[in-house]
């Protein structure tokens, strides 16, 4: 199958398997000198939200020393217009939304007296995968020197024992290394003088931790009795480099050659295996992440994006699974439908899911909102192949 029929996840698992044979992989990039994170977690500087999941692991992939990205339409907006000849950065989300050309009582599409659509934003039945091109900071014109969007926050080693302390994980003295233990739970730490490396060591085992509580732990699909725990570590790693990312704490991210060949081999046989890992990593930083409940993030979100917020009979797309909102607790808390399997569940806004369902919610929007806007204008962009993507306008 030629490279431009394949699936954006296969296309993206094939570059980690060239990444990982070649020894250069987000996994097995050193951290910097001053001991800061290797990549920063990408961003959109309009609206100050992470990217996250696949769309977050894909960027993290390009490597670009600036964290910012932006859709064609939100650069000219933001008057730092694409760089001629650039190409962009194919990404995928769940749309709950899209803009149509509005219909009249005499069911003929609406057009204004300057002959112009008149378009209206419409509630998909069923969450739609759509794709998004952005473009790096470094592909634009005018763009500002990059301010760290954290210079708000503490610094790394701060957040880093805050959140650990806020989690309550039991810490316990190791002679050999600092690795989580699943029979007793705890987290076995070495002596370390440092009290950088101690963190650091410490913070790269807390997805382990955190994906055996009841509310983050996940199922794996079948693959193979063998694999699980090539794939579990496969979770674990996503989720340390995006919450080193996030933090901008350095990590060395220690992959064994086995551990590498096994991801290989799994990735060449179920390409999809890697957007399903990043999904499930996603969810892990989310509960991890949600224990700085306390720390404002002190960036403004755009006006033109609605705040997100679930109602009765929303769907939303996550992780290969539809959930529809059958009711909106009090407390805000969320009685939730599996669509696939039509198993109920209830959702606390303390949960891991929770957290999930609503970044995918906020994202879609966000991503939906960037995308109508291209569509409406009927943008040609080129992606990663070298092939252009048009947007045209939908009636």
């Amino acid at each position: 199958m030629s490279e431009q029929f394949k699936p954006l996840s296969a296309q993206i698992a094939d570059k980690m398997i060239a990444a990982l044979k070649a020894g250069n992989s987000i996994f097995q990039k050193p951290m910097k000198p001053d001991g800061k994170a290797a990549l920063a977690m990408p961003y959109n500087p309009t609206t100050g939200i992470n990217y996250t999941g696949p769309a977050a692991l894909v960027l993290l992939m390009k490597g670009n020393e600036d964290p910012r990205w932006m859709s064609y339409k939100q650069a000219s907006f933001n008057k730092t217009p694409v760089e001629k000849e650039e190409k962009g950065t194919l990404i995928q989300f769940f749309a709950t939304n899209e803009l149509r050309q509005k219909v009249g009582s005499d069911h003929q599409p609406e057009v204004s007296s300057g002959g112009k659509p008149v378009m209206e934003r419409v509630e998909l039945e069923q969450p739609t995968l759509k794709d998004a091109w952005l473009f790096n900071a470094a592909q634009l014109r005018n763009m500002p020197e990059l301010n760290s969007k954290n210079e708000a926050l503490p610094e790394p080693l701060e957040r880093a024992k805050a959140i650990i302390d806020a989690t309550g994980a039991s810490l316990v003295y190791s002679q050999s290394d600092t690795f989580y233990n699943p029979e007793s739970g705890n987290i076995s730490v070495k002596d370390y003088h440092d009290e950088f490396e101690y963190f650091s060591k410490v913070m790269e085992q807390m997805p382990r931790w955190a994906a055996a509580n009841k509310d983050v732990y996940f199922d794996l699909p079948p693959i193979g009795d063998d694999d699980e725990w090539s794939r579990r570590e496969l979770r674990a790693n996503i989720a340390a480099v995006f919450i080193s990312s996030e933090l901008n704490l350095g990590m060395e991210h220690d992959v064994s050659n086995d551990l590498a060949d096994a991801w290989v081999r799994i990735l060449t046989e179920h390409p999809s295996e890697l957007f399903n890992a990043a999904d499930d990593a996603q969810v892990v930083v989310d509960y991890l992440v949600g224990f700085e409940q306390k720390i404002e993030i002190k960036e403004e979100v755009s006006q033109e994006l609605p705040l997100p917020s679930f109602g009765k009979g929303d769907v939303i797309g996550y992780n290969n699974t539809l959930y529809e909102v059958e009711k909106v607790l009090a407390n805000k808390s969320l009685k939730l439908i599996d669509q696939s399997t039509g198993a109920k569940l209830k959702v606390a806004p303390t949960d891991g899911l929770y957290a999930s369902l609503l970044n995918v919610r906020q994202n879609s929007q966000e991503a939906a909102y960037d995308y109508n806007q291209d569509a409406a204008a009927g943008i040609e962009m080129a992606g990663d192949n070298g092939q252009s993507q048009t947007y045209s306008r939908k009636r």
